[in-house]
């Protein structure tokens, strides 16, 4: 007589998988959005702090030369404008803009369609392309869906905001 599995026995374990795989499978694509956001968390310190250091620095403006990251998960949709998606229609869009001199950064964020776009034909800005009473500021404009990994780094507290790539004049009174 042969000994082996029964039919029944190949059912439940086969069962037995299926339930263990419905509950893994989740789990690991979870993890893998989590990565992703945490990464791209990152990025966007990275941005806010060596775009206006490379500003400051070079005396030129370019998200390109300072960033010092890979840009590749960014759609560039001009020059100096670099959109994220996480492909939930969640939307992260890094942009360099011109304001006037003492803007709020509030306004400005609200406001990011009215204020100029600098926009050049090469890679970088030179300062003397900003308007006299103007300065740059980087913004980051974070745009979360229900879910996604935009979703994941507005829990992360990652929120929409400007920073004035001159820095803050110093106000005697």
């Amino acid at each position: 007589m042969k000994r082996g599995f029964t039919m029944i026995e190949l059912v439940f374990v086969i069962v037995i998988l299926g339930i263990l795989a419905s509950i893994a499978i989740p789990r690991l694509a979870a993890s893998r959005d989590d990565a992703s956001a945490v990464s791209l968390k990152q990025d966007i310190g990275t941005l806010i702090q060596a775009v206006p250091a490379w500003y400051q620095g070079q005396r030129e403006i370019s998200i390109e030369n300072a960033a010092g990251i890979d840009l590749k998960q960014w759609e560039p949709q001009s020059n100096l404008v670099y959109k994220y998606n996480d492909g939930r229609d969640g939307n992260i869009t890094i942009s360099l803009v011109s304001a006037p001199i003492r803007s709020e950064a509030k306004n400005i964020v609200d406001g990011v369609t009215q204020t100029k776009t600098i926009t050049t034909t090469n890679n970088a800005v030179g300062i003397d392309s900003i308007p006299d009473g103007e300065e740059p500021w980087l913004v980051i404009k974070v745009e979360p869906m229900k879910d996604g990994i935009v979703r994941s780094l507005v829990d992360m507290n990652v929120t929409s905001q400007a920073v004035p790539m001159a820095g803050r004049r110093v106000v005697w009174n």
